[in-house]
């Protein structure tokens, strides 16, 4: 049922986003015309899926795989719209430039600036010497990161700052670079601390130990649990989830992922209950946004599984996220919807978590809590001592990931928020170009000499055969 939202929430914010980039990015009326009556058929596909029982998680297992065909179909024309109307319009109108190009575009209101994570297409070369420039020829910093995909392709991330309606371009060079020295970082990234110099992370066998910002304690530990849980699917006349805890994540070792310059990555894989828990931590060189990503297999019955957040101190009041609103709540064990993100407010610092992949939260005394995933059974209405037999289905049993932004500074306020949100969802387009020849000239057939350097390795310490053997 979860992932039913999930996929709700992003196709609305793809088609929302597709239908900005029409209107910023397509000149000719003719043809904006035709891409909006594209998106209006997905926005058919994806307003029916929106259903109630659909939503709720009350229909037949057999509904699902028809629910997330179509919510997939609005999903395919909405990234078909883009990818033609950015594609054609940097075509028409960036400036010709004769070496290969990162192009991000921006269609949002409201200027875009963070870390662009992309897979420049290098025809099969490795990366090797090769360097980001500005237009100007300006070094941009760049980290190498581990791809998608181990073989003949390079991930980087680097720093952008896209203008609002606008676009960046960033060169990919392969000429020699400029004598720059060790690229500048204020990341530490070790098994027990992720920090900058704005925030610092505590790192524990159960999650997070403590988040201070520039030396004052900011929040406690950031744990997972599972609860008992025997509400059915609608909770109708629930509203809360307070039946025993019945495991806590605890003995998990972190590794670190990525020490930096830009990008310092820390990464957790335990078990909770049945389910596996993989748990990512990322902090970016002067920023004070933590970026926390959960994905997990969850294979639970009849239990819940949530996100303890520990405050130095209890909250009266604290806000929640609705499209492009808020409500503001009135602290207690009463679980509240919240969409896009959630206020508290602790010791005078403010705090926000942000995210389009939670629905559920609690601020009960000093525990700001996230309900994640639940498993009722699914669709249940009863029990016909003639037919059952005790096969169950159960809601939320399977792969899910969750992408939070934890920010705190004294200054949040919802606005500030709602953009963040919209951003999170709605970032900028990136993407290849290329113009004129400066690039290798076989195209996407490299000769069959062209190896990379682990191939070479491989033949030489005689663990695959070279061309002339096979």
């Amino acid at each position: 049922m979860h992932d039913i939202k999930q996929r709700q929430v992003s196709g609305e914010h793809l088609l929302d986003q597709t239908e900005s980039i029409v209107e910023s990015f397509v000149e000719d009326a003719r043809k904006k015309r035709r891409l909006h009556d594209k998106i209006d058929s997905a926005w058919k596909d994806l307003l029916f899926t929106q259903f109630h029982d659909i939503l709720s998680g009350t229909s037949i297992p057999s509904s699902w795989e028809s629910v997330r065909s179509m919510q997939g179909r609005a999903s395919i024309i909405g990234e078909e719209v883009s990818l033609e109307a950015t594609r054609r319009w940097s075509r028409k109108n960036l400036p010709e430039i004769n070496h290969q190009q990162i192009v991000a575009m921006n269609p949002d209101q409201e200027s875009w600036e963070g870390m662009v994570e992309t897979e420049p297409f290098l025809d099969f070369a490795p990366w090797g010497g090769r360097w980001l420039s500005d237009p100007g020829g300006t070094p941009v910093d760049f980290q190498l990161v581990q791809p998608e995909s181990a073989q003949m392709v390079s991930r980087i991330v680097f720093p952008a700052s896209v203008p609002a309606g606008g676009c960046k371009q960033i060169l990919v060079r392969d000429d020699p670079a400029p004598e720059n020295g060790p690229t500048p970082t204020d990341l530490e990234v070790s098994t027990r601390i992720l920090a900058n110099s704005y925030l610092r992370v505590e790192l524990d066998e159960r999650g997070i130990g403590g988040i201070s910002v520039r030396g004052e304690k900011l929040l406690g530990a950031i744990g997972l649990h599972l609860r008992q849980d025997h509400t059915d699917t609608w909770t109708f006349d629930t509203d809360r989830f307070d039946e025993p805890i019945s495991a806590t994540l605890s003995g998990a070792g972190w590794v670190v992922e990525e020490e930096g310059p830009l990008r310092g990555r820390v990464r957790l894989e335990g078990g909770l209950g049945g389910s596996s828990i993989r748990w990512t931590l990322d902090l970016h060189r002067g920023d004070p946004l933590l970026r926390i990503k959960l994905e997990i297999s969850f294979n639970e019955k009849f239990e819940m599984m949530q996100m303890p957040i520990e405050l130095p101190r209890a909250s009266e009041k604290w806000l929640g996220g609705s499209g492009t609103g808020w409500a503001e709540r009135t602290a207690g064990a009463t679980e509240w919807p919240v969409q896009g993100w959630s206020l508290v407010e602790s010791d005078g610092n403010r705090i926000a978590l942000v995210t389009h992949d939670a629905y559920s939260v609690s601020m009960d005394g000093g525990v700001w809590q996230w309900t994640l995933l639940r498993s009722p059974r699914m669709a249940w209405g009863g029990e016909d001592p003639e037919v059952y037999t005790g096969r169950d289905w159960h809601t939320d049993q399977g792969q899910h990931t969750f992408d939070f932004i934890l920010c705190a500074d004294r200054n949040l306020e919802a606005r500030r928020l709602n953009r963040l949100a919209r951003q999170q969802a709605q970032p900028p387009v990136v993407f290849d170009r290329y113009e004129g020849l400066e690039r290798p000239p076989w195209g996407n057939s490299p000769p069959r000499s062209l190896w990379l350097a682990s191939e070479q390795r491989a033949v030489a310490d005689g663990k695959m055969p070279s061309p002339r053997e096979e």
